[in-house]
């Protein structure tokens, strides 16, 4: 067939086999191929860098927070003045009496009650109605590592702070420790105790070295330290998720703002009832209460305690202590939530990229 008259009868391939068209068409294909050699080029080299930012952000995360604030300004708390001794406080004779109208016992119910060396300034009897507290008569007493007299401050600093005096645990810091030998009524086969765990340190040191904690010990103390991890096989007193009663634990299971509210503290877990069966015919109770600042002795943690009773049941409520949980929580530093945040845009930034160059 003659071409020239094939030309005719389809023009349309007359113009794609003009000379200009195939050129042109040419340089398109030159262009395109162009354009998906440089966009993976760019695709290769965003992927290194995210992916070189993800193994910074993870070793960057693994960090505790600590490690970027323990020696800052935000770790020198907002420090209270030595107060003066007040009649009826602590150093009053009539103290231990009043301890034990506090936490709801006869006179005849305690054998021994003591605080050791702890400072007097870090504990006392409260008359007022304070966070859902006394859960029982018109008093509780309040232990902790700091103040009592700071419990009902306005809470305008989140770093209230005092050292106390007299007795430090192990690494050298603030501890308050009350031990009470209770006598058995007869017939009487568990106690039981309100407490709430009141602390500074909460929220933004959750998860770090200043792991500040409650343990009530029976029949003695034996509890030890290692860095932020206490170990205390004696211990009874445990929060909702069965751990031990710490910063690092409770402040992230079972404390908030809202439980705090009235005092001075940034948080505060719910108020807690810790029952502790033993054997029916047990003559005495040798229980140690003890709060201490860990990593250092400043950011105050208080306990409330009250409603100390026994009781006479058939079922055994919690007559074995569950063992000692330490959970250490993993603080993850600003700088690592920067590059997780650079992670994630550069892995949105691709995928737009993406959808962009299928478009077109």
């Amino acid at each position: 067939m003659n071409h020239r008259k094939e030309l005719d009868r389809h023009p349309r391939m007359a113009i794609f086999s003009h000379p200009n068209v195939k050129l042109r068409s040419s340089q398109y294909e030159s262009e395109e191929s162009q354009f998906h050699n440089d966009y993976a080029r760019e695709e290769e080299a965003m992927r290194k860098v995210l992916g070189l930012l993800f193994i910074v952000a993870i070793l960057v995360s693994l960090v505790p927070l600590s490690t970027a604030i323990a020696d800052g300004p935000e770790r020198l708390g907002d420090m209270s003045p030595v107060p003066t001794p007040v009649a009826g406080g602590p150093q009053a004779l009539t103290f231990t009496d009043d301890v034990k109208t506090a936490l709801g016992l006869s006179s005849g119910a305690v054998s021994s009650l003591s605080f050791g060396t702890s400072d007097p300034d870090c504990y006392n009897v409260m008359s007022s109605s304070i966070a859902g507290f006394p859960t029982q008569g018109s008093s509780f007493l309040a232990m902790g590592t700091g103040l009592t007299s700071s419990i009902t401050l306005a809470n305008t600093s989140g770093s209230t702070s005092y050292q106390c005096a007299g007795l430090n645990n192990s690494q050298g810091n603030d501890m308050v420790q009350m031990n009470i030998v209770l006598n058995v009524p007869s017939g009487a086969n568990f106690l039981k105790f309100d407490w709430k765990f009141f602390s500074e340190e909460f929220p933004e040191f959750v998860g770090t070295s200043f792991n500040d904690a409650f343990l009530v010990e029976t029949p003695n103390s034996t509890f030890t330290i290692s860095g932020n991890t206490i170990t205390a096989p004696k211990n009874i007193a445990f929060d909702s998720a069965g751990n031990l009663i710490t910063v690092n634990s409770t402040g992230v299971y079972g404390m908030n703002a809202g439980n705090a509210s009235g005092t001075t503290y940034d948080g505060a877990s719910t108020t807690f009832a810790t029952t502790y069966s033993f054997s029916p015919g047990t003559a005495q109770v040798n229980l140690t209460f003890s709060v201490m600042d860990l990593g250092d002795s400043i950011y105050d943690t208080m306990i409330f305690l009250d409603n100390l009773s026994f009781g006479t049941s058939d079922a055994s409520a919690t007559a074995t202590p569950k063992p000692p949980v330490t959970l250490p929580v993993p603080g993850v530093s600003a700088g690592g939530m920067g590059i997780m945040a650079l992670l994630l845009a550069g892995v949105a930034y691709l995928a737009i990229r993406r959808k962009s160059t299928r478009t077109q």
